[in-house]
């Protein structure tokens, strides 16, 4: 400490200050790498889970519309409705089917989840056909059960629409936890 007592006033000040500085810069390396990985798992969890799940409601959103529209369908009797019927049809299975293949691109490097995806889309594809199926039906056709459209939904669209339902809502739970 003798050293110091033989400098001047002015070169003590100018070796704090410089201290000062370079204790001020490590700092502020330091808070600079953490707000860096900070944002940087904030960008992971928007674009991979917030977009997952926005994808998926609407995957699920979609789904449903084309539920009601097949449900609607062999009771409605009007051409012009009718033909509303298939296009609103339609255009949902599309945006469904945009919306799973967004969906996918975002978690294709999670397995577990890819899995999960995978599993639904056979349920999926079941669901689709049958219910493209329950749209071709009528419950007016000449000599025709009125009940039969209901019966074919009840035996082989809502158990798949259940059966999706639970699926979708496992990976959101898994894609809401991921993010908490």
């Amino acid at each position: 400490m003798n050293l110091l007592n033989n400098l001047k006033v002015v070169y003590k000040l100018t070796i704090i200050g410089v201290m000062a500085f370079i204790a001020t810069v490590f700092i502020g390396m330091i808070g600079y790498f953490a707000i860096r990985d900070s944002q940087a798992e904030t960008e992971n969890m928007y674009n991979r889970n917030t977009m997952a799940i926005y994808h998926l409601g609407r995957i699920r959103y979609n789904i449903r519309y084309m539920q009601v529209q097949a449900c609607l369908m062999p009771y409605t009797i009007a051409p012009d409705r009718r033909q509303s019927r298939t296009d609103k049809f339609n255009a949902a299975m599309k945006t469904a089917e945009e919306q799973i293949a967004a969906f996918e691109k975002i978690i294709a490097n999670d397995a577990e989840l890819m899995a999960l995806v995978k599993k639904s889309e056979g349920e999926y594809q079941k669901y689709k056909t049958n219910a493209a199926q329950l749209m071709t039906m009528s419950a007016y056709a000449e000599g025709g059960d009125d009940r039969a459209p209901m019966n074919f939904y009840e035996n082989n669209v809502m158990p798949f629409a259940m059966t999706l339902g639970d699926d979708l809502v496992k990976i959101q739970d898994t894609l809401s936890e991921d993010a908490k």
